[in-house]
């Protein structure tokens, strides 16, 4: 029972993930008025310097794709220098290795790396990068990483505009019923973070999620914290530290 109730804390990770890439973004404020681009096309005195091709200085600065940083697991740790934080588990505390991530995203073990999980953000997939469960509870905590399709965004406007469509979204995976999602915050690495909570019932269950969105240039990570206790959820964020 205990390890159903797990698998099912993952998919809806997997599901919450899922929501957040199918949305699409909305368009850019700076974009011209229909106006303002009949003016620019009627200047005259203009047309040579628009026509000339950029110098790289005038070209205006786009940020690098980054690499997926998986982070370091121990036995009974986890640290991972990209999102600035490390983690020490309590004893009770299971940490995924390589090959229990693969077969959690139906990737072969010897293929767990930064290049495979490129390939798979390619194709629009969700991948988790780390895992940890503890049974006694029904707690786990996992990070995923998928394309940041809200690329410039803030935590709280991800947050703000993907919540209209999370309580449908999630219901339909199937996984949770009588599901609540609201916006809020909590402590996380020292800091004040903008979070998505999410209740639910499953096998007779109440389910509490926490999920804390950090967008680091075309990529988004997630943090999620799911434990069939609420009180639980926080005391397993507090253990997560900064580490720069």
């Amino acid at each position: 029972m205990k390890k159903r109730m797990i698998a099912l804390l993952l998919l809806l990770a997997l599901a919450l993930t899922a929501c957040t890439t199918t949305v699409t973004p909305p368009a850019p404020s700076t974009r011209p008025a229909p106006t303002e681009a009949t003016e620019l096309t009627e200047a005259t005195e203009t047309t040579e310097e628009i026509t000339e091709a950029p110098t790289e200085t005038d070209a205006p600065p786009t940020e690098e794709a980054r690499d997926v940083d998986l982070g370091t697991t121990e036995i009974d740790s986890y640290k991972n220098e990209t999102l600035g934080l490390s983690c020490s588990f309590p004893e009770g505390w299971y940490l995924y290795n390589q090959t229990d991530l693969a077969a959690l995203n139906n990737l072969l073990a010897s293929a767990f790396d930064s290049k495979a999980i490129t390939a798979a953000l390619e194709n629009s997939q969700a991948v988790i990068i780390f895992c940890a469960s503890y049974p006694a509870t029904v707690s786990s905590v996992n990070i995923t990483v998928s394309k940041n399709m809200m690329s410039g965004m803030s935590e709280e406007e991800i947050i703000r505009f993907s919540l209209p469509l999370m309580k449908s979204q999630v219901e339909q995976t199937g996984v949770m019923q009588n599901v609540a999602c609201e916006a809020a915050e909590a402590e996380f690495c020292g800091k004040t973070h903008a979070v998505l909570n999410v209740t639910g019932e499953t096998a007779g269950m109440t389910l509490y999620e926490t999920v804390i969105y950090l967008p680091i240039g075309d990529l988004l990570y997630n943090v999620t914290v799911s434990s069939a206790d609420e009180a639980s959820v926080a005391e397993i964020l507090s253990l997560f530290e900064a580490i720069n």
